[in-house]
């Protein structure tokens, strides 16, 4: 058994865990992160990869206004008495910040999705619109070899046949008999992604949570995490009540 020293172990290559080593990283820190699985994204790369954020930079500059009261009247009365109070206090404080500095530092960025109302329309606080962020499509080829090592979309939601699709190509995809624009938009995603599947052996136009793990991992490369696949975490080491260290396959 080999005994390594660093100063953070991340297990997980989500976006939460991939989003903290490449934060510990830019600040500096010696980081490894480890998936058990061959490939990096967890199911947020399958997922729509949208973010809720209420009070983002992106919703200001759109002219929207939020408030942290009114957000946080939202959330206590969607979840209940069973609320904590602290974690609230500290998501509604950080998760602008984070989106911030995810933009500003990263290659992580993030699209305003306009019109797209909270769930819960009848409970105090919730907006029409400015709190849904969604990734901005990537282009998977800038990984270089890395890409064989990103978890596909699930091709029964955002990627049927394996042909990733994002938010904005819906319009298109439901006017395709329709509109002349449409049907050209449609043609050229299927021609890109037949070259893709040619070249590649996957589409490499990127979105939803797809394009956000991409750009996760872009970052955290650029950062000079050390990422590890096929490394499953076996237990943890502790001293007493203090976790000092994990034994990694």
């Amino acid at each position: 058994m080999e005994t390594l020293t660093t100063d953070v172990l991340v297990v997980g290559s989500g976006g939460a865990g991939l989003t903290a080593a490449t934060v510990a990283a830019t600040r500096g820190l010696n980081v490894i992160l480890v998936e058990k699985t061959a490939v990096f994204g967890g199911t947020t790369a399958w997922s729509g990869g949208g973010i809720w954020v209420p009070c983002n930079s992106l919703a200001k500059a759109a002219g929207l206004h939020d408030g942290v009261e009114q957000a946080r009247a939202y959330i206590k009365g969607v979840i209940g008495p069973t609320v904590r109070e602290d974690l609230v206090d500290a998501f509604l404080g950080c998760s602008p910040d984070m989106v911030d500095f995810l933009q500003g530092n990263t290659s992580v960025k993030f699209s305003l999705q306009e019109g797209f109302a909270d769930w819960y329309q009848d409970v105090p606080g919730a907006t029409t619109s400015g709190r849904l962020l969604a990734p901005v499509e990537f282009d998977g080829r800038e990984l270089g070899p890395y890409l064989q090592y990103l978890r596909e979309a699930l091709h029964e939601f955002n990627a049927p046949a394996g042909m990733m699709i994002g938010f904005d190509d819906m319009p298109h995809i439901a006017n395709v008999k329709k509109s002349w624009k449409s049907f050209r938009h449609v043609a050229g995603l299927l021609v890109r992604f037949l070259w893709d599947k040619a070249r590649y052996k996957r589409g490499t136009r990127l979105t939803m949570g797809n394009a956000l793990i991409a750009r996760l991992l872009q970052s955290s490369i650029k950062a000079g995490v050390k990422l590890w696949s096929s490394a499953p975490m076996l237990h943890l080491e502790t001293d007493g009540d203090r976790v000092v260290g994990a034994v990694i396959e």
